[in-house]
């Protein structure tokens, strides 16, 4: 199966998730065109960023935009982010390192939704939430796997 080349200054056109909204899969491999390289390096469970591309491997998971409504227009944009904050988390680079890495991440995850159609003010409001409460979200996170031991 030929992957399907995309550039992240442009909408993508073809549907290539399946699943519903906290549930998402990729069902066409993806090569997201990035135009930085700043997580080239860095992989996990199905995905790869490798020169200034992420790739996206067939039946790589995630789960979609956390404490908002999943849309087409948001999908490339939350299974980006997933996979560069999974990426940054497991990395061994220091926390100053991967907190501007996060940083950039939520950037991209706003202007990606905003080249898939959706208004700049929403696509700016959602790069605000993940800078507010992604902090909060990972303790929440991290007290969780703490109260599970």
């Amino acid at each position: 199966m030929r992957p399907l080349a995309h550039d992240s200054r442009k909408p993508l056109a073809e549907a290539f998730a399946l699943g519903q909204p906290g549930s998402w899969q990729v069902e066409l491999p993806i090569i997201l065109d990035l135009h930085d390289t700043r997580l080239a390096g860095l992989s996990g469970p199905g995905f790869l960023f490798e020169a200034s591309c992420l790739y996206l491997h067939r039946g790589y998971r995630w789960d979609g935009s956390s404490g908002v409504r999943d849309s087409e227009m948001c999908l490339v944009a939350s299974a980006f982010h997933d996979a560069a904050v999974e990426a940054i988390d497991q990395s061994d680079l220091g926390w100053v390192a991967r907190w501007r890495l996060r940083r950039w991440a939520d950037w991209q995850y706003g202007r990606i939704c905003a080249v898939n159609g959706m208004a700049a003010p929403r696509a700016g409001g959602r790069f605000l939430g993940l800078r507010v409460l992604g902090p909060v979200f990972r303790v929440y996170r991290w007290w969780q796997r703490i109260v599970a031991r």
